[in-house]
Parts: C-alpha cells; sequence; structure tokens
C-alpha cells in the first residue's frame, strides 16, 4: 500500500533534483564564462555581504543568549555565509598582497564559520 508523501518528503526529492539538474548548468558556467569582467555596484555587493554577515552574527549571538531553539538555524545561516563571503574573498582577489589579505580574512572567516557550525550542530541549547 502506498502512503501520502509528506510536504517535507516532496521539498526533499526537489531539492535532489535541483542538485542533479545544477550538474549540467555548472559544467555549462564553466565552458562559457569569461575569466573576468566589469561589473557595476561591486562595493555594493560587497557592502551587502557584510551587512547580511554582520545581521547574521547579531541575530545569533542575541539567539544563543536567550537559549532560543531559533540559534541553530540562525548559526547555520550565518557560518554558510561565512563561509561564502571568504570563498569570494579568495577568488575575486588579486594576487600578492591583496591575495593574503584575503587569505587572512578567509581564516577569519573559516574560523567564524566553525563557531557556528558548533551551535548549529550540538545537542541542546
Amino acid at each position: 500500500m502506498r502512503t501520502k508523501r509528506t510536504p517535507a518528503e516532496w521539498v526533499s526529492w526537489g531539492l535532489g533534483a535541483v542538485a542533479v539538474g545544477l550538474i549540467p548548468w555548472m559544467v555549462l558556467l564553466a565552458r562559457t564564462l569569461p575569466d573576468e569582467t566589469r561589473v557595476r555596484n561591486w562595493s555594493l555587493a560587497w557592502i551587502g555581504l557584510d551587512l547580511l554577515l554582520a545581521l547574521g552574527c547579531a541575530a545569533t549571538a542575541l539567539l544563543a543568549r536567550r537559549r532560543a531553539e531559533q540559534t541553530r538555524v540562525a548559526a547555520a545561516a550565518t557560518g554558510s555565509i561565512a563561509a561564502l563571503d571568504g570563498w569570494f574573498d579568495l577568488t575575486t582577489a588579486a594576487t600578492g598582497a591583496a591575495f593574503a589579505q584575503a587569505a587572512l580574512c578567509g581564516v577569519g572567516e573559516l574560523l567564524l564559520a566553525a563557531g557556528c557550525g558548533y551551535l548549529a550542530l550540538r545537542q541542546r541549547n
């Protein structure tokens, strides 16, 4: 007898389909995107990402102090943003001193992501 799928099961199937669908998309991007490009609003994009990271840190800290159940979700999101920020810092940095600075910042962002990962994965608040 067949049981009715829950919304969570449908979402999980959808996420799996997206994961598989992204593989050819990434191959296409790897073959067609230029190595360099000029972009508009570069500083706004970076400031927005850092603002999002700051808000995530503040929300996670506040929720953790209150021992709120939502701490784990906020920590997971904030850790993801920190890892993303580090990735883009490194992959968009120029060579030399700029890359060294990005790598140093990346260490801090990885530590932040690790701390958030700890909060997100621990058993109890």
